[in-house]
C-alpha cells in the first residue's frame, strides 16, 4: 500500500511540474516537458509492473487450500512400499491369523496416502479417474498431482507416517527396477546395506516381537528371511525368497486353465481324426460297392 501511495505521489509531482511550466521560456519549457514525460513514462511502467507482480502473488483462497500442506513424502515410493507389503507380507500374516499392531509402521492404517489411493479408478489404459470429483486423467502421475493440488486436505495427517521411509528395508528399488535379473549384479554399498539391514531388523522386532507368541516368533523369522537376509554385500541373496503370496493362487489357476485348454485341443483333435477316418472308410466302401454293381451289369450285357 505504501508503495502504491509513493508511486501515486511521484506521478502527481511529475504532472504538477508539467503544468507549472509557463510560456515565457519556450526552450526551457520544451526541455522540462521532455524530462517530465520521461519521468511519467518510467512511473507508469513501474506502477504497471507492481500491479502485475502483486496480482501474481495474490493466490485465491480456493487454490491455496488445495495445495500440499507441507507433506514431504513421496507418493510413488509409498505406493511401491505398500505394494510390497500387500503382496509379500500380508498374505502370510493373514495365513497365520495374526493381527498386526497399529504401532507397526507396516500396518495398513499407517500409510498417509492409503485413503486417497482407494479413491482411484483405472477405467482403461491411460484413463484414471478421481472418485472425489470424477475428473479423468491420462496417467496415474497426473492424478497424483491432482490429489496433491486439490485434495490434500483429505490426507490423514494425524498418522504422520510415510511408508517411503522404509523403502530401503523392504527393497523398493528392486520392485521399481525394470531389469530385475540385472539388479543382483549392481554395485553394493556396504554402509547403505548395513543401514537398511538395521532398519529391516527393527521392523521385524517392532511388528513381530519374537517373545510375544509362537506365531509372532514364526513371522519374525519369516520377515528376516523374506526381507532382511538380502541386505548383504558378501554374497548375493534372493530377494523375497518365499515368493508373492497374492499370485500363488493365480499361478495355480493359470496352470489348470492351460492344462484344461490343452486337453480340450487333444480331445477335439482325436474326435476330428476319428471322424475323418470314418468318412474315408465309408467313401471307400461306397466306391467298392458301386464298382461291383458296374461289373455285374457289364457281365449281364455280354
Amino acid at each position: 500500500m505504501r508503495a502504491i501511495l509513493s508511486l501515486s505521489l511521484s506521478l502527481s509531482l511529475s504532472l504538477s511540474q508539467f503544468v507549472w511550466i509557463g510560456e515565457e521560456d519556450t526552450a526551457m519549457a520544451t526541455t522540462v516537458i521532455k524530462c517530465s514525460c520521461g519521468r511519467i513514462q518510467d512511473t507508469i511502467m513501474l506502477f504497471t509492473f507492481f500491479l502485475i507482480f502483486s496480482s501474481m502473488l495474490a493466490i485465491p483462497m480456493s487454490q491455496s487450500e488445495g495445495r500440499d500442506h507441507g507433506v514431504h513424502c513421496s507418493r510413488s515410493r509409498s505406493r511401491t512400499a505398500w505394494k510390497i507389503v500387500d503382496e509379500y507380507l500380508l498374505p502370510f500374516v493373514e495365513e497365520e491369523n495374526f493381527n498386526l499392531s497399529t504401532t507397526c509402521r507396516l500396518h495398513p492404517e499407517n500409510d498417509m496416502f492409503r485413503e486417497q489411493e482407494k479413491e482411484k479408478d483405472e477405467l482403461r489404459p491411460h484413463h484414471w479417474q478421481c472418485r472425489y470429483c470424477r475428473k479423468v486423467f491420462r496417467s496415474e502421475e497426473y492424478l497424483d498431482k491432482h490429489f496433491n493440488n486439490r485434495h490434500s486436505a483429505m490426507l490423514n495427517m494425524s498418522r504422520q507416517n510415510c511408508l517411503a521411509d522404509v523403502c530401503g528395508a523392504i527393497h523398493c528399488d528392486y520392485m521399481d527396477s525394470k531389469h530385475k535379473k540385472q539388479y543382483a549384479h549392481r554395485k553394493c554399498n556396504p554402509s547403505v546395506s548395513r543401514r537398511n539391514q538395521h532398519l529391516c531388523e527393527n521392523l521385524a522386532n517392532s511388528c513381530f516381537p519374537p517373545k510375544e507368541s509362537a506365531v509372532s516368533s514364526r513371522l519374525h523369522d519369516f520377515f528376516l528371511r523374506q526381507f532382511c537376509d538380502a541386505h548383504s554385500c558378501k554374497q548375493a541373496q534372493k530377494i523375497f525368497p518365499r515368493g508373492n503370496g497374492r499370485t500363488g493362487g493365480k499361478a495355480l489357476y493359470y496352470v489348470l486353465t492351460t492344462l484344461t485348454f490343452c486337453l480340450l485341443i487333444m480331445f477335439y483333435g482325436a474326435v476330428y481324426a476319428y471322424r475323418r477316418d470314418t468318412n474315408l472308410t465309408t467313401r471307400t466302401l461306397k466306391r467298392l460297392s458301386q464298382h461291383d454293381i458296374y461289373k455285374s451289369q457289364r457281365s449281364k450285357q455280354h
